[in-house]
């Protein structure tokens, strides 16, 4: 391979491909050397302390573990909630019981529930009830998990109505009374269970139902098993009150250190002349408290296994950082220095013999050099496409200017046509075929109007509405009424073109035409203390407030706003450029009073039309 590239043209290229390689290897021994010095001073320090230290190190990572496998099922599990009863199946099967269903339809619900809790082996039993009836239950149906009549005698169950929060973590046992730190050595530990009520979508206040997730008990002791920390280890997780929720119920009990283990530090105390390691670290993510007290003989012999551990663990990192700062340099090096000539050499004949050495070397690299290397070449080509489309539309406009050359004569000819329909009709005495052409011609004189401005008067637009509406009042006949108010010295404001008839047709459309006896329509223009206010009500209230305001949502500086939803195009499309054309604080909003909906546009007092 054959490099030709004058490096003369290009200053500040490295003079030679191994001074890069020099200087990068330098950087990284740089960086090495340093950490390694840390590393060792570090562990020296460390190996210096005393056993214990090690041994309450060594029980923070054991604590570290528990804690992150608690919280990703918690996590998970209160998730995983919130995904059921936001689930639609599930509201509708609670919604049917509601409305008086005595055995509402499941299956979807329970087809639902049982994929949420597909591959989750912590979970041990979902229960989904409604207020005084269990709807369903996974496996354990009719039994004391499931059975509303049980589960309204648990402990639990009056806090659970009364709390506040959107859902609560208890120790759900099977005994009615609540369990006291002092049974946290029994036998049988607690299940943990989830609980949260159940609200309706439509007005997140109506309580439909209640669901509980059980964790499975097995998979809790199979956290406990994983801790390799001693072998008679007692672990307790408190709730945020201090009461034990889960423990793990060893051979032998040291419960009684609970009140001896101070919050999140760990520490050696000595309890009726045993010597204990205790620690206590608090669950940021949901308030808990994971306690764990373990003999001190159990964990002592650990120590020196991990002193030497440790010591040849430095010492591998110290060979193995050797040996890859220098494989290191050359392997990151060499890529990038051929990179480089390639993007400093795109040009001419050049150009074409590097890109063809360089398709070879860097399209098969999934790595962040060839993803450089194939950005690049998009760029290339995204420039050449651009060059062209500019290109096309400039032959685009000026046949877009041609073809507006030639239209100009139509309005004109569709202007003498309408009048000449006009003393047609008069002249045979059709004065109703008058009033449509004359109304129609106005409504296109005032569309087609030429203006360099995207602003209008309120005396013309008021003109263009009211030719519409008259044509729409011989289609309504006595299904319309309609009036309009304009307040005295704004006709002369200016306004966006062309923003009142759909909202006018819309309510037309939406409102008036689905009343069997019609409705009124009213139109009123006023002046308000922040600028002005035009209103357009009509009878009916079919509207679909949260549609409406979903497709209001726009600000220009967030993308995810932009898109339009065909079914509100026109609505989005007058409601958007108000507010480019006048500000963020300006636009539509609907309303329904007393089953009459209003929409108000809101716009700044504009008096020219610049």
């Amino acid at each position: 391979m054959k490099w030709t590239t004058n490096r003369k043209q290009f200053p500040g290229h490295l003079s030679a491909p191994h001074t890069f390689k020099a200087q990068l290897l330098i950087s990284i021994l740089k960086i090495a050397v340093p950490v390694i010095i840390i590393i060792c001073t570090g562990s020296f320090l460390v190996l210096s302390k005393s056993s214990e230290q090690t041994i309450l190190k060594a029980q923070t990572t054991a604590m570290g573990k528990i804690e992150n496998d608690l919280i990703f099922i918690t996590e998970n599990t209160e998730n995983l909630s919130r995904d059921m009863i936001f689930n639609n199946e599930i509201q509708q099967l609670l919604l049917d019981f509601a409305r008086g269903e005595q055995y509402p339809e499941s299956s979807a619900a329970a087809y639902y529930i049982n994929n949420f809790i597909a591959n989750r082996d912590f979970i041990d039993c979902v229960v989904l009830t409604g207020n005084d009836k269990t709807l369903y239950s996974t496996e354990r149906a009719f039994t004391n998990f499931s059975d509303f009549q049980s589960i309204r005698q648990k402990w639990w169950f009056s806090e659970m109505t009364a709390e506040k929060q959107p859902y609560q973590w208890y120790s759900a046992s099977d005994e009615i009374k609540k369990p006291s730190m002092s049974e946290s050595g029994d036998a049988a530990a607690p299940h943990l269970m989830l609980a949260r009520s159940i609200y309706s979508l439509k007005d997140y206040t109506t309580r439909l139902g209640y669901l509980m997730i059980y964790l499975d008990d097995a998979y809790l002791k199979n956290i406990w098993d994983s801790c390799q920390f001693g072998d008679t280890t007692n672990l307790w997780i408190l709730n945020a009150s201090g009461e034990v929720l889960l423990t793990n119920v060893p051979q032998n009990d040291y419960s009684a250190l609970l009140s001896d283990i101070p919050s999140d530090s760990q520490q050696v105390v000595r309890y009726q002349g045993r010597k204990f390691v205790t620690g206590s670290q608090t669950l940021s993510e949901n308030g808990w408290t994971l306690c764990m007290a373990t003999p001190h003989q159990e964990v002592n012999t650990s120590a020196a296994i991990f002193t030497i551990q440790l010591l040849l663990l430095i010492t591998a990192i110290l060979l193995i950082l050797i040996f890859l700062s220098i494989h290191t340099a050359s392997a990151i090096s060499k890529p990038i220095i051929y990179l480089s000539e390639i993007m400093d050499s795109f040009h001419g004949k050049e150009k074409k013999e590097i890109t063809e050495i360089s398709a070879d070397m860097y399209n098969a690299r999934q790595d962040e050099i060839g993803q450089i290397y194939q950005s690049y070449q998009q760029m290339v080509k995204r420039m050449d496409t651009l060059i062209q489309e500019i290109y096309i539309k400039n032959l685009e406009k000026k046949d877009a200017e041609l073809a507006l050359l030639q239209s100009q004569i139509n309005p004109h000819f569709l202007y003498n046509t309408l009048d000449s329909i006009n003393w047609m009709a008069l002249a045979e005495g059709q004065d109703e075929i008058s009033e449509m052409v004359t109304a129609l011609s106005d409504t296109f004189r005032l569309s087609l109007t030429k203006s360099g401005s995207s602003y209008v008067q309120i005396s013309q637009e008021a003109a263009y509405v009211k030719s519409y509406l008259v044509l729409q009042k011989f289609r309504y006949a006595e299904r319309l009424t309609y009036s309009f108010y304009i307040e005295p010295n704004t006709q002369d404001l200016y306004i966006p073109k062309f923003i009142l008839q759909p909202i006018v047709e819309n309510a037309l459309k939406h409102g008036i035409n689905l009343l069997e006896a019609g409705g009124t329509l009213h139109i009123s223009i006023t002046r308000t203390a922040s600028g002005l206010s035009i209103c357009v009500r009509n009878d009916g209230s079919n509207i679909d407030l949260d549609q409406m305001n979903e497709l209001l949502e726009f600000d220009p500086e967030h993308m995810e706003l932009l898109a339009f939803n065909p079914k509100g195009y026109g609505v989005q499309n007058i409601h958007r450029r108000i507010r480019i054309l006048c500000g963020i604080q300006y636009g539509l909003s609907y309303r329904i009073h007393r089953n009459t909906t209003i929409c108000e546009i809101l716009l700044p007092q504009k008096h020219t039309d610049s």
